[in-house]
């Protein structure tokens, strides 16, 4: 009978941490190759009043790491 009711409890256990466990990922599926330089340059562009923009699920392609020039034509020099 002890066997049972530790067989009963060990099930009932595991069903709940499977149950609790898990990400509701509903984060819609985002291109998974976004260049990162194109993407700041975006978000710079708009309107520091508009929403967050969402980066779950966005796989980003460094392409300009090397280029210290890669911003200038968005950010000003006289900051």
């Amino acid at each position: 009978m002890r066997v049972i009711s530790h067989s009963v409890l060990l099930l009932g256990l595991v069903v709940g941490i499977a149950a609790c466990g898990g990400d509701s990922n509903d984060d819609p599926v985002v291109n998974n190759n976004t260049n990162f330089t194109a993407f700041v340059k975006g978000l710079l562009d708009n309107d520091p009043n508009s929403k967050p923009v969402n980066i779950n699920n966005r796989n980003f392609r460094f392409t300009n790491q090397e280029n210290p020039d890669a911003y200038d034509d968005v950010l000003s020099s006289n900051n």
